[in-house]
């Protein structure tokens, strides 16, 4: 470790850091699954603190096979370090008990520090912000920021020499302690690319510069994307051609059963737009095919003058996930009983649908039902633009909008008007979910999938 600050060199990777917090407040009926009965969401508000899980996002490629960031020498691209404490407030505190604060630094791989870049080792800034519901609804308390700056400086050696070369970049309590978060990436690749020499192009290669990266991809895995890298004196001045091919050893996949090639051969040089136009990608979608079956595997392998002989292929192995017949479970976030809001409050308009499908084939779909009951024991069901008087025990069932990147559904409609005060009685709502191979949640939790609600008018 590192302390002092970065140095100035000629070349720079800019990692933004931001607070965000995802709407995970206990509902009505399900206090006793939070934290405590003193945690709330309130409590979750104000600077990071020690229970917080700091994780990486926006890394290069958000479907890539791996999490990296990645720039050429001399240049500045730009990376997004965001940290969410927000599941402090509903989680095991036990989980991350640890005192302390979140340290980041660098590790050597090919790359190597300093002639290939500055090695750091901080702690997060005590000015950035812990926010108790979803941005830019909360604003961060007085004295603090979401955002923070954290810079790797990038050498450039005006050499030629691997077209990729790769340290790693770890948040973590300290260097040799347990990952802070389960779910999302708390470390990553920072790939270099050479600016030196002719043209040529390359895949990934592993950390330590040994071997070109082989990908593992189980049938659930959904989108899944390949990286090409630009290495050169100057950015891409052509196409890459490249073929899909059998891998030995493996049975080979079948096209629009296994897997559906979603770039078409050759790579336009217009597709190289990340890592400071230096990284494109080859993308896939993997299928689950519900079938019990041998696992599958297929090689990528770029061709062409540009190709650089020891980086041009790659193997992706797809694990058989057998037959899916565990439905997916989701978590539902919805208008809380017995607090009062704002009429402009977001949490009267918005619902929520987290979700998992561990060991299936993944979400697809993730649906809504809302009812509205009046007192004179008549029902209205929400159809879209208004509510419509109904039976109340038949659903009527709204498709919300996928947001990949936090893992949840939404669905955003005129606010809820308030329950006090007039004919009706109250709200009530379902989600539920169904997975890419037709699975379908029946089965709701009192308070999570299903709830009862009044809005009261603060």
């Amino acid at each position: 470790m590192n302390d002092n600050p970065p140095h100035s060199r000629n070349g720079r990777l800019v990692l933004a850091t931001a607070m965000v917090a995802m709407m995970l407040a206990p509902v009505a009926g399900h206090a006793a699954e939070a934290t405590s009965a003193a945690t709330s969401a309130a409590a979750c508000a104000g600077r990071l603190f020690a229970h917080s899980r700091p994780y990486l996002t926006g890394l290069v490629g958000t479907s890539a096979a791996t999490d990296f960031y990645a720039g050429a020498e001399h240049q500045n691209p730009t990376a997004i370090l965001t940290v969410t404490p927000a599941e402090t407030c509903t989680e095991d505190p036990n989980d991350f008990a640890d005192s302390g604060r979140a340290l980041y630094a660098t590790a050597n791989g090919s790359a190597s520090a300093p002639g290939d870049y500055q090695a750091i080792g901080q702690t997060l800034s005590d000015a950035m912000c812990v926010l108790a519901g979803d941005p830019p609804h909360d604003p961060c308390p007085a004295g603090t920021t979401p955002t923070d700056q954290v810079t790797l400086d990038l050498a450039d050696d005006s050499m030629t020499e691997a077209a990729v070369e790769s340290f790693r970049f770890v948040l973590a309590r300290d260097p040799s302690g347990p990952p802070l978060s389960s779910r999302h990436p708390t470390q990553a690749a920072v790939h270099v690319i050479d600016n030196d020499g002719s043209a040529r192009v390359s895949l990934e290669p592993t950390l330590d510069g040994g071997e070109t990266m082989e990908y593992v991809a189980p049938e659930q895995s959904g989108n899944y994307d390949i990286p090409v890298f630009w290495a050169g004196s100057t950015g891409p001045t052509g196409s890459v051609p490249f073929t899909i091919g059998s891998a030995p050893g493996f049975p080979q996949p079948t096209p629009g059963v296994d897997y559906n090639l979603l770039t078409q051969s050759p790579l336009p040089e217009t597709a190289f737009t990340f890592g400071g136009g230096r990284v494109a990608f080859i993308k896939l979608r993997i299928i689950n095919d519900n079938q019990v079956e041998p696992d599958e595997a297929f090689s990528v392998t770029l061709t062409g003058a540009n190709a650089e002989a020891d980086r041009d292929t790659t193997t992706v192995v797809i694990p058989d996930a057998g037959v899916d017949s565990i439905a997916p479970e989701t978590r539902f976030h919805h208008p809380r009983q017995g607090l009062k809001y704002r009429k402009a409050d977001y949490r009267i308009r918005e619902f929520h649908t987290y979700y998992k499908d561990q060991g299936g084939s993944g979400m697809r779909r993730a649906q809504l039902a809302l009812r509205r009951k009046m007192e004179n024991g008549g029902c209205a069901w929400w159809r879209g633009g208004r509510f419509k008087p109904g039976p109340c025990n038949q659903r009527v069932w709204l498709a919300m909008k996928h947001d990949e990147a936090n893992f949840l559904f939404f669905y955003r409609f005129k606010p809820l008007k308030p329950t006090v005060g007039t004919r009706i009685k109250s709200y009530r709502a379902w989600t539920r979910g169904r997975d890419w191979a037709g699975n379908l949640e029946t089965r709701f939790k009192q308070g999570r999938n299903v709830s009862t609600f009044w809005v009261r008018k603060k």
